[in-house]
């Protein structure tokens, strides 16, 4: 019964320190810092010994998308609260430029355009591009295509 108890003392440790350690690096990554540094900083604050077996940049890459995986998992269900958010920040930060804006500053109705392409996008207003594969003002489809090497070997025939 002893042993059991001190195996998930153990185990509920292990996961302690996995979440704090995973915390650590996304941390450091969310500030830009680079895997290889990540990976030498949680060597420094938790010590080799302390870390999983060989801990390097690829390992730091693997708790940061592990990390990130949770994130959009617990997040699922509140993308559209996200969105709101953002198109709140944009709406904040129109409301800081537009006095600028009717002023005629060009900086300000530079980054008003910008924020107005971000308010777009997150709300989807922006028409998809499309793509028209055309060979010779013909329609390329699947049940006809021809290679690049075919084209220009009958092309040269001529």
């Amino acid at each position: 019964m002893g042993d059991k108890n001190q195996n998930q003392r153990r185990q509920n440790g292990d996961l302690l320190e996995t979440a704090e350690r995973r915390n650590f690096v996304i941390e450091l990554r969310k500030a830009g810092v680079a895997y290889r540094d990540i990976a030498r900083a949680a060597i420094k604050k938790f010590g080799a010994e302390n870390l999983p077996s060989g801990y390097d940049c690829l390992y730091a890459a693997q708790d940061v998308s592990r990390e990130l995986k949770k994130l959009i998992q617990a997040n699922q269900g509140g993308i559209e609260e996200i969105r709101r958010l953002e198109l709140e920040r944009v709406d904040v930060a129109l409301r800081a430029i537009w006095p600028q804006v009717q002023r005629g500053h060009l900086g300000a109705i530079d980054r008003l355009v910008k924020l107005s392409a971000r308010r777009a996008k997150l709300c989807g207003l922006d028409a998809p591009t499309g793509v028209d594969l055309t060979s010779l003002g013909e329609k390329i489809d699947s049940l006809n295509t021809i290679t690049v090497r075919e084209y220009i070997r009958d092309d040269k025939s001529d």
